[in-house]
């Protein structure tokens, strides 16, 4: 099985002051949207944390009122739908991303491009176990049951109030972005792959 390839960057800017949580993605029903930001409101209200939202999509007024009702707007920042670089550079400002993606009847989550350059970007992955998600992220984040939103709550918290399980998750994440994620993996996998097709067969 031969993943998509993301690029790792050399060099990660520090981190300081107030965590930052992150939602990138969609702002649709199957991408979880609404429960990401319920999550950072059970989660985050007396933490000095923020939370940037990256992406567009039908449920965005959904999840504008749920920041409102909280008294958290001031602390959520809603982006918009941007550009690759625009979303990797600020990525790389996150300490967590929310990937809550749902199954629905037409859909499935069959990779997780987000996850994936989040932990190549230093932020630690909280995210569903739907589709292919367990397969990418592996040990290297937390997983939680698919529209479980208290277990979301609840994983999110504990890595905000504990700064050694988010550096540990961190570092795997990282790890496990280079070694299975980087465009040099995929092609030693494409390699392996033709070689194999390409080798005499065995006779018996």
């Amino acid at each position: 099985m031969l993943p998509l390839g993301v690029t790792i960057p050399s060099s990660l800017p520090s981190h300081y002051g107030a965590r930052r949580v992150g939602f990138v993605g969609r702002l649709e029903p199957n991408k979880g949207g609404l429960l990401a930001v319920r999550a950072f409101v059970t989660a985050a209200r007396d933490l000095d944390t923020t939370m940037e939202v990256i992406g567009d999509g039908s449920e965005r007024d959904a999840m504008l009122d749920v920041i409102r009702s909280a008294g958290l707007d001031h602390r959520v920042d809603f982006r918009g739908a941007l550009s690759q670089d625009e979303t990797l550079e600020l990525m790389s400002g996150l300490d967590i991303v929310l990937v809550p993606s749902r199954t629905t009847r037409t859909w499935k989550e069959q990779f997780g491009r987000v996850p994936v350059q989040a932990m190549a970007h230093g932020a630690v992955v909280v995210a569903s176990d739907s589709g292919s998600l367990p397969e990418v992220v592996g040990d290297a984040g937390a997983l939680v049951r698919e529209g479980d939103g208290e277990a979301f709550a609840t994983q999110l918290r504990r890595l905000l109030q504990e700064p050694r399980r988010l550096e540990e998750f961190r570092t795997r994440g990282r790890a496990r972005a280079a070694s299975r994620f980087s465009w040099e993996a995929v092609a030693d996998g494409v390699d392996a792959m033709y070689r194999q097709l390409m080798a005499p067969p065995h006779t018996g």
